[in-house]
């Protein structure tokens, strides 16, 4: 999530927005300094704990037009947040004609990582050089 950037954009164009942020204080801050639009609902947890309740809903399972996977930060990639489970369970949250965006970037590591297969989602390898954990899902 970061300062918020992404988030704010999609809440300034009238997208319902739901945040998930591992690190409260990454979310803090990105509210106080860096004036987050407070119209979200906002879940303070680790992602792939989220995607994995919220997939297995039976009933109430929201559903989303985007999701935008943002890891944008350096260092190491968590191995949990690239798996085929994750992916998985982003596609159970999408709408039949949903999107999932995935943002990487950083100077520090070169590696390409598969993205694995997801029936009716392309499956490139995606350049993914960073590590942290929110997710911003939404709905027109």
């Amino acid at each position: 999530m970061g300062i918020g950037t992404s988030a704010d954009a999609l809440i300034k164009h009238g997208i319902e927005t739901d945040i998930v942020e591992l690190d409260p204080i990454v979310y803090q801050y990105a509210q106080e300094y860096f004036g987050l639009a407070r119209n979200h609902t906002a879940y303070i947890e680790d992602a792939v704990g989220f995607v994995k309740r919220e997939a297995t809903k039976s009933v109430d399972s929201k559903k989303y037009d985007y999701i935008l996977h943002d890891v944008f930060t350096g260092g190491a990639v968590p191995a949990s947040l690239f798996t085929l489970e994750l992916f998985e369970g982003l596609s159970q949250l999408l709408n039949d004609d949903g999107v999932i965006a995935i943002v990487g970037f950083s100077f520090l590591l070169l590696f390409y990582l598969p993205v694995p297969r997801i029936p009716g989602l392309p499956s490139p390898s995606v350049p993914l050089r960073c590590r942290a954990t929110p997710l911003l899902l939404g709905n027109r």
